[in-house]
C-alpha cells in the first residue's frame, strides 16, 4: 500500500519549520523573500492582480513590504488579507487564490519544495534579495 500523502497544511509546516529555525528575524532589507503558495490556475505572480492574498498575522509588521514586492513581481492592486482563520487553510478551503506562507532567507526559499496542486512563488523583498537569487 503506498503512503498516504500529508494534508498541504502539514506539508507547508514542514517545509517552513526548518527554515525557521535557521532563520534570523526577518529584516525586509536584508535579503529576504516571501513565499506564495497558490492555486495551479494562478500561472505567475501577475495572475494574482486584483486579487486578494491571505496573509498571516505573524507578517502583518512586514505586509507592507511584502504588498510592494508582490506589485514589483507583476501583480498590480493586490491586497493581502489577514484574518483569524490560517492564510493557508484560507487557501486550501478556496477562499483565496494564494497565501503568504514564508518569510525567508533566499537561500532558504530556493528550498522551498513544491507541494501537490499548488505553484510555490518565490518573491524577493529588496533588490538585494533579487541578486542573491541570480
Amino acid at each position: 500500500m503506498p503512503p498516504v500523502p500529508r494534508p498541504v497544511q502539514e506539508q507547508a509546516a514542514v517545509a517552513t519549520a526548518g527554515a525557521d529555525k535557521s532563520n534570523p528575524p526577518v529584516s525586509t532589507d536584508d535579503g529576504f523573500v516571501a513565499v506564495l503558495m497558490a492555486r495551479l490556475n494562478i500561472a505567475s505572480v501577475s495572475d494574482l492582480t486584483g486579487k486578494s492574498i491571505a496573509i498571516d498575522d505573524t507578517y502583518s509588521a512586514s505586509s507592507g513590504t511584502i504588498r510592494t514586492a508582490i506589485v514589483a513581481a507583476g501583480a498590480t492592486a493586490v491586497q493581502l488579507s489577514e484574518q483569524s482563520t490560517f492564510a493557508i487553510d484560507r487557501l486550501t478551503n478556496g477562499e483565496v487564490p494564494a497565501a503568504v506562507v514564508a518569510l525567508m532567507s533566499a537561500e532558504a526559499a530556493a528550498g522551498f519544495p513544491d507541494i501537490a496542486g499548488f505553484r510555490i512563488f518565490r518573491v524577493p523583498l529588496s533588490p538585494r534579495s533579487l541578486q542573491e537569487r541570480r
